[in-house]
């Protein structure tokens, strides 16, 4: 599949763990856990057409991808501090710094946010390919989706959690303003 879509400089590595699976746009590889790397499943070739997916869309600039591949820096900052501020705050109830974390808090929920098409879309193409380029039967193709839309669901679970906390966070700080 990386070479139907002239992406011939991409490596395929096996990693330690289970759903350790990934696409690494720095050093250009997929990385597939050795369960997935090493099966021909349909799970298995499921999950790899998905992350050889994420490498199209890097190719292709898909903009959502660049988005969240701009913002990670900004994320990986906020999602570090945002827990200590948050707790500081409510140790100290210092409702500015509850407020910062909150702020903090929402650039790792808007993450989440902007990684979700992103992880449809690799996984629609992943789907879309395999069965243009014959790597599953007709009678397969059900139980691709199945898998594609289960890994996808797993990252909305994730989005709504994150979801679920910042508004509780909210809801606490604006508690802590009605008091005072």
């Amino acid at each position: 599949m990386l070479d139907t879509n002239g992406l011939h400089d991409i490596a395929i590595e096996p990693v330690r763990g289970a759903l350790s699976d990934h696409y690494d746009p720095i050093h250009r590889v997929v990385r597939l856990s050795e369960p997935v790397y090493y099966e021909s499943s349909i799970s298995a070739v499921s999950v790899a057409c998905h992350e050889v997916g994420h490498a199209i869309q890097h190719k292709q600039h898909y903009p959502m991808l660049v988005l969240r591949h701009r913002i990670f820096p900004a994320v990986n900052f906020a999602s570090g501090i945002a827990p200590f501020l948050l707790l500081g705050g409510f140790i100290f109830s210092w409702t500015g710094l509850i407020g910062l974390g909150i702020i903090f808090f929402s650039v790792a929920v808007a993450f989440q946010l902007i990684t979700l098409p992103v992880e449809f879309n690799a996984s629609n193409r992943a789907r879309d390919l395999m069965v243009q380029e014959g790597y599953i039967a007709n009678n397969e193709e059900r139980g691709v989706a199945k898998v594609l839309n289960a890994a996808a669901l797993t990252y909305v679970a994730a989005a709504l959690l994150s979801m679920l906390e910042l508004l509780r966070y909210v809801m606490i700080f604006t508690n802590s303003n009605n008091r005072n």
